[in-house]
């Protein structure tokens, strides 16, 4: 009789034992799930943020009608002439590339605006293919003529402000103080016109025309672009690329300093 009552008991206490630990163990499951889903989110949230490899384009879904990839622009690089009068012609043999003749006619029409610069002495191309905007007195156009082609840089640590200018298009680089006064005025909506005001310094567009173009390029239009500029800012200001020249220009690039 005892025997039985012990046994009893050893059942009971084992049960409460389960009963006890169970939700622990429980929990503790639960727990390690959610610290998978949050590293899960993490690197994907890492991933959907604007590629930072300088040679790349952006995410393919932030983009609605991007003709020139920056891949493109390598290959066709190889088949640029720079002439004795200082314009610039593509090698006939470049239609051996399979490369479309949409992407070849909008290259042909940079091309064009670019010599066109170059005939009128508003532009010097190097033999790297980077491009000099001239002012009137033929001196190349600095960031105190509203033109800042010259790199300054801010404070220590916070980047640099200014543009290089190719065959291609535009690097425009921003600093930290400048990149804030960027996202806040594109994610603020409505006409974004501090950070416009920024861009179009270097780039020769008409502001309304440069929102309208941005807008209609990035997927989320002037506040998506904000968000970018915001996600790729780790303190040291950003770098903008724009592919194209002149009302050409499309942004196709947003990568950390």
């Amino acid at each position: 009789m005892k025997e039985k009552k012990h046994n009893g008991f050893k059942t009971f206490v084992m049960v409460l034992t389960l009963i006890l630990v169970s939700p622990v163990f429980s929990i503790s499951v639960s727990a390690s799930e959610l610290t998978d889903n949050e590293k899960l989110h993490t690197e994907t949230t890492g991933a959907s943020k604007g590629n930072s490899v300088p040679d790349q384009k952006l995410n393919s879904e932030e983009f609605k009608t991007v003709k020139v990839s920056m891949n493109d622009v390598k290959k066709l690089e190889a088949y640029l002439k720079l002439n004795a009068d200082g314009t610039l012609t593509l090698d006939p043999s470049y239609t051996k590339l399979d490369i479309s003749r949409s992407v070849t006619n909008e290259v042909q029409e940079w091309i064009k605006y670019l010599n066109g610069l170059v005939k009128q002495k508003e532009a010097v191309i190097n033999s790297d293919f980077s491009v000099k905007i001239l002012d009137k007195d033929g001196s190349v156009l600095t960031l105190e003529n509203e033109n800042n082609n010259k790199m300054k840089v801010a404070k220590k640590g916070c980047g640099r402000s200014g543009h290089d200018v190719y065959w291609w298009g535009y690097n425009l680089y921003f600093d930290c103080n400048e990149t804030r006064t960027l996202y806040q005025s594109f994610k603020a909506g409505g006409g974004a016109t501090s950070g416009i005001a920024l861009i179009s310094r270097v780039i020769p567009v008409p502001p309304t025309q440069l929102a309208s173009v941005i807008s209609g390029v990035i997927g989320g239009g002037l506040v998506g672009f904000g968000q970018m500029i915001q996600d790729e800012h780790e303190g040291h200001g950003v770098r903008i690329r724009f592919t194209g020249l002149g009302y050409a220009a499309v942004p196709t690039g947003v990568f950390p300093q």
